[in-house]
């Protein structure tokens, strides 16, 4: 909310998007490391998948 008085509510949606795009990657390639390390411990994974999957079923809802 912020941000989207600041440089225009489009401009905020679209630099919201890539954050949490930045943010995921990481985060995703770490659940990979855990989850080979840990031998079935997936739970850091999931929760990049619902993440994704929310990310992308957003209708750009920034209200």
């Amino acid at each position: 909310m912020l941000l989207s008085r600041r440089i225009g509510r489009e401009r905020a949606g679209g630099a919201v998007n890539m954050i949490t795009l930045a943010t995921i990657f990481p985060l995703a390639a770490l659940g990979f490391i855990v989850l080979f390390q840990s031998k079935g411990n997936f739970s850091l994974l999931f929760v990049c998948f619902y993440l994704v999957l929310s990310l992308l079923k957003r209708d750009g809802g920034y209200d």
